[in-house]
């Protein structure tokens, strides 16, 4: 892919007061001439409260909307941590943009988790959303092998430091460098 077009979106300029940013940059493909996707990058603010819940809300309109100005086509993803499971009030509105969750599409039903938060909360909050041009072939979690049900541990401070430069195999040996398990997600052209 060839970037085509970047896109810095800081909410705070957009009237929201929490300091969360999106990334949003638009790709052609080498490969096919005249395929242009948008991928779109974020961090969405945890919902500790209503106000928080709003402030997600925004947070994710802002980035539709950028999205919306800087895509040629129609072909978008939306990927990151949206702090909420595919089945929130963010998801019902990229649903109504038209993007389905690749996880839900590749798998026939919603992620379990993803994460464990501050509180010991455990749930789906990474998430790849597309539309467009796009088929999802391929949705798993890593350590892969380990079941999206399976229960995280918050990470201990030096836990990584112990472990060699590998990728972690087991979900014990995850944990201890994120309290979050990466989302790979394939794509063809449809």
């Amino acid at each position: 892919f060839a970037m085509v077009g970047r896109c810095e979106v800081k909410f705070q300029n957009f009237g929201i007061p929490q300091d969360r940013v999106a990334l949003l940059l638009t790709l052609c493909d080498a490969q096919s001439p005249g395929k242009e996707l948008a991928v779109l990058c974020t961090h969405l603010t945890y919902p500790h409260s209503v106000f928080d819940a709003r402030a997600r809300d925004a947070q994710m309109s802002v980035c539709l909307e950028e999205a919306a100005k800087h895509l040629q086509g129609d072909t978008l993803i939306v990927a990151g941590d949206l702090n909420g499971p595919s089945t929130d009030d963010v998801a019902d509105r990229l649903r109504q943009a038209g993007l389905e969750s690749a996880w839900d599409v590749v798998h026939g039903r919603p992620c379990k988790v993803t994460h464990v938060d501050h509180r010991g909360n455990q749930f789906a909050s990474d998430h790849v959303w597309f539309r467009g041009s796009l088929r999802a072939i391929k949705a798993q979690l890593l350590p892969v092998g380990v079941a999206d049900k399976e229960q995280l541990s918050r990470p201990k401070v030096g836990a990584a430091a112990t472990s060699g430069p590998e990728m972690p195999s087991s979900l014990v040996a995850w944990c201890d460098l994120s309290d979050h398990r990466p989302l790979l997600t394939s794509f063809s052209w449809s």
